[in-house]
């Protein structure tokens, strides 16, 4: 009866309200590592962990060091009220207390005066602890809450702020010093006027461990003794080579302990924060798609050019990575210093909808061959054209004449995708481009004009990234995907056909246009990537767009507060800061097989005129065989002969 009562009860009252407190925020690279950190709600840095997620090495020495009958005990340990009852007896003071693991998170939660009073609430409370969470829960709270200095809380925060890493993997004088500091924070907090007393409570608890058996194998297997060790450090064990306790007690004391605090990971604060909904939120652990490695590459290159950008009056940046097979976003650039003081600082530009110039023409192109209205050699014209009023130009000003479609698309000439988007119809386009999963326009019918695939509409560099991620797959759009990496591929949604884009990607991999960089070290440059530039009207906006072996990066250059600047040209300003990223990423730099570059099955040997590029007919003096869609092949022969 006394004991449904007490379950009763266990029940009834509620658990601390700080067990329900949201910590720190986390943003994970994808391979779990920490990323970004937030404070918490109440201003602290409270990482949440679970028991398996930290060293088992320290939680050992934890439960051996504080509670070393936590897994048999109800929350209170009689042997433990004994002992101490009677070492305290013999020396008529309190020198030894009986707080479990369980009553320390009690405490951490509700603290109060250290009265007997006190200690029988705390015993009460953590018998209903003990009723209510599991063993491994009322661990991971300890883990999360125990005190650390300052507003540091938990092993996760302490760790990434003593040593500049994580709680998983700690050497043997990391654990000393973490057991260490919550005994006494207010003296042994990491801070130069603590470093003596830290290091000597430090040795103090390796001693102990080490008699206990404990901390030997953090050492034997090899382990430095951690940064900062001098040369006169006693030699390290080879591996496998056992180490005795005095030799892991000497490499302990040799490790200098921390004397400050070291930064907080803030890393890819742009993407964080956009992923948050915040800088500040807190509560949330996102693991991304975002690969450290690629992000910290592509950093690089951008702080490497910052400089030079910021004299030609251009002061914002985005740069989007995707791995096209699965639309996993590997990196993102939103500017260049989250932190500065300036406005607009903070605001992601690769969330930012701007004009994309011409960047939309490869667009157009696969939809004019899906349809079967053109073929890539086709002759178009580049003439003067008046639409009610609207009359498109070129970016140099001057007319061709007649040009083949695919070199139209290659030097990104404006008038011909002005006439051919005439043809299409503005609303197929768009609806093309809606069904490639861009999101950023209009839903107003009318709304948008002829000028849409000249920079009339406006997307951001995500949408953009999707687009030509679509077009490097063959056609199959899926969505971008930047949480859970490990989770199974979205479907795709084939919306141009294989054929259409490997003729795209064939146009748009040529080597005689007016973007391609003039460099020494890329003239050499494999075929394998395939690109193309905008710039838009009034020069606000400069694109490259680029697709390697197995990335597609995006590249956004201007002002967020749409101040033009003369360098604001695509070819120009980010298409060398393109073709850098990719360098750097070595994607498409080398000469590994490109799926892309497969010729699909749908496309068969057209006979076309030689002159014209449209389908042969039976006066044309010289003919050719050019690939086309062998189900889309227009019916129009020549009409010039």
């Amino acid at each position: 009866m006394i004991l449904g009562l007490v379950a009763s009860l266990a029940w009834l009252v509620p658990l601390p309200d700080r067990l329900a407190m949201r910590s720190s925020s986390v943003v994970r690279w994808r391979d779990g590592r920490t990323a970004f950190l937030t404070l918490s709600e109440d201003e602290r840095w409270r990482v949440p962990v679970e028991v398996d997620e930290v060293d088992p090495a320290y939680v050992d020495a934890l439960i051996r060091l504080e509670d070393r009958r936590f897994w048999w005990h109800p929350g209170v340990d009689p042997i433990a009220v004994v002992r101490a009852a009677a070492v305290n007896l013999a020396r008529g003071r309190v020198v030894s207390g009986a707080s479990t693991i369980t009553m320390q998170v009690v405490r951490l939660c509700e603290p109060r005066p250290r009265t007997l009073a006190s200690k029988l609430v705390e015993a009460a409370r953590a018998v209903q602890l003990e009723l209510r969470m599991s063993k491994t829960e009322i661990l991971s709270a300890y883990l999360d809450l125990v005190p650390m200095g300052g507003n540091l809380e938990g092993v996760e925060a302490a760790s990434h702020a003593f040593f500049g890493h994580g709680a998983d993997n700690l050497d043997a004088a990391e654990i000393a010093v973490l057991l260490a500091i919550p005994q006494d924070p207010t003296h042994r907090a990491p801070a130069p006027d603590h470093v003596e007393t830290l290091a000597a409570a430090r040795d103090a608890i390796a001693r102990r461990l080490l008699a206990e058996g404990l901390l030997e194998p953090r050492l034997a297997d090899g382990a430095d003794g951690g940064a900062g060790s001098g040369a006169s450090s006693p030699p390290v064990p080879s591996p496998g080579e056992a180490a005795s306790a005095e030799e892991v007690l000497a490499r302990i004391q040799a490790t200098p302990v921390p004397d400050g605090l070291r930064p907080m990971p803030r890393q890819a604060p742009h993407a964080a924060a956009w992923l948050l909904g915040g800088p500040q939120v807190s509560g949330q652990d996102l693991v991304t798609t975002l690969d450290a490695g690629v992000q910290r590459r592509v950093e690089a290159v951008v702080a490497d050019a910052r400089g030079s950008l910021h004299r030609r009056g251009i002061d914002d940046v985005a740069v989007v990575v995707v791995r096209h097979r699965d639309g996993q976003v590997l990196a993102l650039v939103g500017g260049h210093d989250f932190w500065a003081a300036r406005d607009g600082a903070q605001i992601p530009a690769f969330a930012v909808p701007r004009s994309p110039g011409s960047a939309l023409k490869p667009v157009l192109y696969a939809q004019a061959l899906d349809a079967g209205m053109v073929l890539p050699e086709q002759l178009v014209l580049d003439v003067p054209v008046d639409y009610s009023g609207y009359t498109p130009e070129n970016y140099s000003g001057e007319f061709d004449g007649m040009v083949p479609l695919q070199e139209a698309l290659s030097r990104s000439l404006n008038v011909p995708f002005v006439r051919l988007l005439h043809q299409v119809g503005v609303e197929s386009f768009l609806g093309q481009l809606r069904g490639m999963g861009v999101t950023s326009l209009s839903p107003v019918p009318g709304h948008y004009g002829l000028s849409a695939v000249v920079g009339g509409v406006e997307l951001t560099p995500l949408d953009l990234a999707r687009i030509y991620a679509t077009i490097a797959e063959g056609g199959r759009a899926r969505p971008l995907r930047w949480l859970e990496p490990g989770a199974p591929a979205d479907p795709s949604v084939r919306v141009m056909s294989p054929g259409a884009a490997w003729l795209t990607i064939r146009a748009l991999s040529r080597r005689d246009r007016p973007d391609f960089p003039g460099r020494g070290a890329l003239s050499a440059m494999p075929r394998h990537i395939h690109w193309k530039t905008g710039t838009s009207f009034g020069n606000r906006d400069a694109w490259a767009v680029g697709s390697g072996a197995r990335m597609t990066v995006v590249v956004w250059l201007g002002n967020l507060d749409r101040r033009p600047a003369a360098a604001l040209v695509g070819a120009q300003a980010a298409g060398p800061l393109l073709f850098d990223i990719l360098d750097a990423l070595n994607d498409g730099f080398d000469q590994d097989p490109v799926a892309a570059w497969t010729r699909p099955p749908d496309l068969r040997p057209v006979e076309v005129c030689a002159l014209s590029g449209m389908r042969a007919g039976p006066a044309c003096p010289e003919t050719r065989e050019v690939p086309g869609l062998e189900a889309h092949v227009p019916p129009t022969r020549c009409t010039l002969h």
